[in-house]
């Protein structure tokens, strides 16, 4: 409205109430409707309605005489006389007396046959009335009528009826179909009376809609039971040959009309549907009482709905419930989707030949390749995929390009004939038939985002988050939890139903009373007794209970001082203290008052005694001997004493003495109570836990929500998707659910999956390589089914029982003199028996295996592809014969895990013991740090390397602790006898016995990493030494290194990832490859991969935390799966390639010479680069760069240097530590740092941190300290 007319509050106050439907009707039915309440005086009461009276009135228009109020009361005792119907005609008419109201009826009743004219009786009576007839049907039906006298309806008020059986229309909608005339329209009408009334009629509720692309004015008839349109505006290929009967103006008019699918977008639902068609309707579109059309806001998507097709004979009359009910009976169900373009054969050729992604498999067809049992061929122009299986059968499957799959996808899981089902059983449906690279995961994506299948799921699929910690409470009756027990059936015999429970959490001490009702009030008053007794409690755990949050509830603790709080909702586990409580009162209560239950307020203070007296389960002490400091004398000492005659010797003391006495040994108590209540947390969360799964949702993202449903507040159901507005913690999220906001906790919350469109894929990798679909693979490899599941078996890498390789297979450097050669090859001669792939089993180390907990930890086998099954078998029977495995009955089990290996088809036989190993122990041995291993390379000429056949399998298990490694296979349970992997101790276990086999050499020479063994000499006769050293130590422990893998004498050597020799490391150059043809990465998966990879030889790449800034903020919990790619990843994507393109090198480190650090800071980062010069100039040993934090940016310029000088002298301190190095830097005031009074807190804290290194400080020009300039400037950058 105008702001004119706001300042008028009379026409403010009338344009609010009817902005609010506030009218006449509302308070005719308040001041009708309204009872007396228990806590009103009935002076309240008539105030009250004298108040809805004079609103009515007012209202009403009316004036202010004697006549013009008998006028009003006689006019709502006719409208109770009339049909709904009639009352809703004359209301529409709006007469403004008695006498408008009659001339109103009679022209009702004159323009009507006498047999369509409905009496006013009321409803019940008609039904009685035809309960009397000859029709059975009926008199059933209406025999239940009798009951329903007492029914009201929400609709119009009156009694009779349901709402869905009201025939007044709802307040925000027309009472007539398309139209409003002063008359009905006769029930014989045709078309062309219809049209021709409508031409002259105002229509409201227009809108602008989409149809087949054109925008149209759509009417919103809520007296028609289809959507009708135009027929210009639907295409002829568009209109089916069927018909059906619509029903128009309220059902007084019913045409037959034909039946088309259109698509349309409306603000009620958008897709295609099934519609009506008709010639030159009123408006070209009019959407009736469609499924879903209600409201013009629909959260939940609108699908078309298939109605009954009216045969072209009429019937005799029947009822609307036999009517409704034949409806019913007749709807078809769409069993197959006719939707959607249909393709034919000419356009699967063509698709299949406009295929990127199908690029590879044309290749394979035109050259005939065949891979095991798999090839592509082609018949009659078509692609096919042709395979084998076990029993020698033929397949063909239609590759099938990208166009088509979206269908393929949905015939497979969404109709009727697929029935929903899971990922594997639509994987193996579609698999019949189809096939298309990344089929695999299509499908489990296009399952899992399936909106039917989401809101269908068994709440137990969700699983549950770890439990949370609840705050220690000490002081008893700080907090407290209350709760409602009710209301209990039958009522007591004091009218009491409803018991309030509280619970301290200190001391578990519990009070509780009967109540008539739970009004705030009440509850008001019951806590105020309980707290006059056991004092104000600093905070108040309750449920969202009305009575807890009301406003009464809310003054009380703000007068008290008492912080009110509540649990989430519909997660009672967060007061979980008194709902455990509750359950055993409630257990309590029917026992005891079996014979008299309606006297079980009476049993209430005799069962709260039993409950304090004995010990609780969680603290080890009884809540009365917590608060009062001792044993309460009960039932039992009683009867002890009455059967002893023992009497009590109390000693006599002061009152100070006791007191004293009494606070410490309360103290005591509790404070055992507390450690007692602390474990007890410990292992009840540890049970709880087992079934539990972390999670976390991130905001923004769509979630489904768990909530009652209306008809029954036990039986959940899966509702939404709603948005993630804010994150509480780690388990409270809020969630707007319509116009509310409220916080729920996440076992209520399951992430909504949104279906995409099926990604436009590019061409596939050059190599195809294998996959399986519970196969692991390593990051490197690329995912693709081309010759996956029937195809050829891969190979899995278990040693051969018989020896394959010996010394010969060894390889030794080109570049060694003859006479070197020879030398190598003798000792290999002379250690024949360490050089054999078949592995050995030593005795230098065992493993234990310690676990927390003694129960056994079983996890149900998992499937194995069928493709994996002979040969996990064939290489059961190996590791059998290998003595590496052997059968066993144990109550253990850990599932077998095939991983594929980044150098081909070959796969790792392993175990999953991710559940064995969050009970086993800890083992402190410490890994090598390879940093310190390259470190110590620098004066190295001749380098070697072994690595051992099978290390881990080389290790035997302690023989109790062997039945914690049993697994199962198709020839029954086995364990292990020596070390598998997967156990969290085994690198331990492992590291610790390669430095029980090297250390006794006492070589400075011979490093290792876990099995990979490095001989790094300056001379040959130590190299020599070394290689004869470390072959002897290998065959005195029975141990056996790979011939294949083992180099000798090279001056130049790939070693963990990086080449070494000549004092120099850099990366290797087929990592490096990779790392070029890199594409971007379009998933989170992908990028961690890429940055994985490059992280790896960040060493090299100075401020490469700087650089790779944008793409590791890509990673984030917070950021989307699928990467959002920016200009500022894209130039890190390039950058990181380009800096690693370059080769660049580092020196290893030569310990006698000096160091020189430069360190550098800048506006938002530092940096500093360690040097040396061996000769050639100042050169690279290690980069570093660091971002300031927000805080770190305020300090000044002296404190940043400053700062960057410490962060970077602690960076490098293995190489700087108890050696004197040179400090270069281009800020001279850091040169008065060793000798500065303490005038600054945090440069004397500086200061100090230096004190023990020694070195000196020099001051060069900024142009010379370019290294660390560019690293603390990068970030800027």
């Amino acid at each position: 409205m105008k702001v004119a007319d706001a300042r008028d509050y009379a026409l403010l106050r009338k344009t609010l109430l009817e902005r609010f439907q506030i009218t006449a009707e509302t308070y005719r039915q308040r001041f009708r409707n309204t009872r007396k309440e228990n806590a009103d005086s009935y002076k309240e009461f008539i105030t009250q309605i004298s108040l809805f009276l004079d609103r009515w009135v007012e209202m009403s228009n009316i004036g202010e005489s004697f006549d013009d109020f008998k006028d009003l009361i006689l006019t709502e005792q006719v409208y109770e006389s009339m049909p709904t119907e009639l009352v809703t005609y004359v209301k529409d008419r709006k007469p403004n007396s008695i006498d408008d109201v009659i001339d109103t009826v009679t022209l009702y009743e004159e323009n009507r046959p006498k047999e369509n004219r409905r009496h006013g009786k009321k409803p019940e009576e008609r039904g009685h009335k035809a309960a009397h007839g000859t029709n059975s049907t009926n008199k059933d039906k209406d025999e239940g009528n009798k009951s329903r006298t007492s029914v009201k309806c929400f609709r119009c008020g009156k009694l009779g009826h349901f709402k869905k059986d009201c025939r007044q229309p709802p307040k925000d909608e027309s009472a007539s179909a398309a139209f409003q005339d002063e008359n009905d329209v006769e029930g014989n009408a045709t078309h062309d009376q219809l049209c021709d009334k409508c031409v002259h009629k105002k229509f409201t509720k227009l809108s602008q809609i989409v149809v087949e692309g054109q925008v149209v004015t759509a009417f919103r008839d809520t007296g028609s039971t289809s959507t009708i349109v135009d027929s210009k505006l639907v295409p002829a290929s568009k209109i089916t040959t069927r018909t059906k009967e619509t029903s128009l103006a309220k059902k007084s008019v019913k045409e037959k009309l034909s039946v088309a699918h259109v698509y349309m977008d409306t603000p009620y639902f958008v897709g295609e549907t099934e519609v009506s068609v008709m010639e030159n309707p009123v408006h070209p579109v009019l959407i009736g009482n469609s499924m879903g059309v209600g409201s013009e806001k629909i959260e939940t998507p609108v699908y078309p709905v298939r109605e009954t097709v009216i045969p072209e004979t009429t019937a005799t009359a029947v009822t609307r419930g036999q009517e409704k009910r034949e409806e019913e009976g007749n709807a078809s169900i769409p069993s197959f989707p006719m939707e959607g373009k249909i393709f034919t054969v000419a356009d699967l050729k063509r698709e299949q030949q406009d295929d990127k992604s199908l690029e590879k498999l044309h290749v394979l067809a035109r050259t005939n390749v065949t891979r095991g049992r798999v090839q592509f061929i082609y018949d009659k122009d078509v692609l096919y995929r042709q395979y084998s299986d076990k029993q020698g059968k033929d397949h063909r499957q239609v590759v099938v390009p990208h166009k088509m799959r979206a269908k393929v996808l949905s015939t497979g899981h969404d109709t009727a004939m697929s029935g929903h089902l899971g990922q594997k059983k639509s994987r193996e449906r579609i698999w019949q038939d189809f096939f298309w690279p990344g089929i695999v995961g299509d499908i489990k994506r296009y399952c899992s985002s399936c909106d039917v299948c989401q809101r269908t799921m068994p709440k137990g699929r969700t699983r549950k988050v770890p439990l949370g910690k609840m705050p220690l409470i000490e002081t008893p009756f700080k907090r407290v939890a209350v709760d409602i027990v009710g209301p209990i059936k039958p009522m007591s015999e004091t009218k009491k139903q409803y018991i309030l429970v509280m619970v301290d959490f200190a001391t578990r001490y519990p009070e509780a009373v009967a109540l008539k009702d739970i009004k705030a009030e009440t509850v008001a008053d019951a806590l105020w007794t309980f707290w006059t007794r056991l004092g104000l409690p600093e905070e108040v755990l309750t449920d969202n209970g009305a009575q807890f949050t009301s406003e009464l509830m809310t003054q009380v603790n703000q007068l008290l001082a008492i912080k009110g709080l509540t649990t989430s909702p519909w997660h009672p586990q967060c007061n979980g203290v008194v709902e455990r409580f509750n359950g055993t009162l409630k257990a309590m209560l029917k026992k005891m008052t079996f014979e008299q239950p309606t006297k079980w307020d009476q049993y209430l203070p005799a069962l709260l005694f039993a409950y304090r007296e004995v010990p609780q389960d969680s603290l080890g002490f009884s809540p009365f001997e917590l608060l009062y400091g001792r044993t309460v004398r009960g039932p039992m000492q009683v009867l002890r004493q009455l059967w002893t005659e023992e009497e009590s010797n109390d000693e006599i003391r002061t009152t100070a003495e006791h007191v004293i006495d009494l606070r410490n040994r309360i103290e005591e108590t509790c404070k055992i109570a507390r450690d007692h209540l602390a474990k007890s947390a410990i292992r009840q969360a540890h049970f709880y836990d087992k079934k539990t799964k972390k999670r976390e949702l991130i905001v923004g993202t769509r979630v489904l929500l768990l909530l009652p449903t209306k008809h029954n507040k036990l039986e959940l159901a899966w509702k939404g998707p709603y948005v993630i507005e804010e994150k509480i913690n780690s388990f409270d999220y809020k969630i707007k659910v319509g116009r509310q906001t409220r916080v729920y906790h996440i076992n209520l919350l399951r992430e909504y999956h949104e279906r995409e469109m099926i990604a436009e894929p590019e061409k596939l990798p050059e190599e195809v390589v294998e996959q399986s679909a519970i196969v692991v693979e390593d990051l490197e490899e690329q995912d693709d089914e081309i010759f996956a599941n029937m195809g050829p078996d891969p190979s899995i890498l278990i040693p051969s029982t018989k020896r394959t390789e010996n010394e010969k297979d060894v390889h030794v450097a080109d570049t060694l003199t003859a006479r070197q050669q020879r030398e190598v090859r003798d000792a290999c001669t002379e250690f024949s028996a360490s050089l054999t792939d078949v592995p050995k089993a030593t005795t230098l180390e065992i493993c234990n295996i310690k676990m927390t907990d003694d129960r056994p930890v079983y996890v149900k086998p998992r499937p194995i592809p069928h493709a994996l099954v002979d040969v996990v078998e064939r290489e059961v029977k190996e590791m059998l014969d290998l003595k590496v495995i052997e059968p066993a009955t144990s109550p253990y089990n850990a599932p077998i895990v095939i991983v594929k290996k980044a150098q081909g088809k070959a796969v790792r036989f392993c175990n999953d013991f991710r559940e064995a190993n969050k009970v086993i122990e800890n083992d402190a041995e410490p890994i090598t740090d390879v940093e310190h291993l390259f470190s110590e390379l620098a004066d190295a000429r001749y380098f070697s390397k072994l690595d051992l056949t099978k290390g881990y399998w080389a290790i035997p298990i302690k023989e109790e602790d062997r039945d914690k490694t049993a697994f199962t296979t198709s020839l029954g349970q086995m364990r292990w006898i020596n070390m598998p992997f997967g156990l969290k101790t085994a690198g331990s276990v492992f590291n610790r016995m390669m430095r029980k086999l090297l250390g006794p050499l006492n070589r400075k020479d011979v490093y290792h990493f876990m099995d990979d063994i490095l001989i790094a000499t300056a001379t040959w006769e130590q190299h020599i030494e070394a290689i004869k050293a470390v072959l002897k130590a290998l065959k005195d422990a029975n141990l056996a290194a790979k011939p294949s893998k083992c180099y000798f004498g090279y001056e130049q050597l790939q070693y963990l990832g990086h080449e070494i020799g000549r004092g120099k490391r850099w990366p290797v150059d087929d990592k490096v490859d990779k790392i070029q043809k890199a594409q971007p990465p379009t998933t989170k998966k992908e990028l961690r991969a890429f940055l994985g990879l490059t992280g790896f030889y960040r060493i090299y790449v100075p401020a490469y935390s700087s650089i790779a800034a944008p793409l590791t903020d890509k990673t984030k919990k917070q950021e989307p799966e699928k990467v959002k790619w920016t200009p500022a990843c894209q130039v890190a994507f390039d950058t990181l390639k380009a800096k690693l393109a370059e080769q660049p090198i580092i020196q290893m480190p030569d310990h006698t010479l000096p160091y020189i650090l430069r360190t550098d800071a800048s506006d938002k980062g530092m940096g500093a680069v360690l040097l040396q010069d061996k000769g050639e100039g100042l050169q690279p040993i290690a980069y570093a760069s660091k971002k300031l934090s927000e805080t770190e940016q305020k300090y000044a310029t002296v404190e940043k240097e400053c700062l960057a000088t410490v962060w970077g002298i602690q960076k490098f301190e293995r190489y700087l530590y108890g050696r004197h190095f040179i400090l270069e830097t281009d800020h001279q005031p850091l040169q008065y740092l060793q000798r500065m009074k303490p005038t600054n807190a945090r440069l004397m804290r500086w200061a100090l941190q230096l004190q023990p290194y020694v070195f000196t400080v020099k001051i060069i020009p900024g142009k010379d300290n370019i290294g660390a300039d560019y690293l603390s400037r990068a970030t800027m950058n």
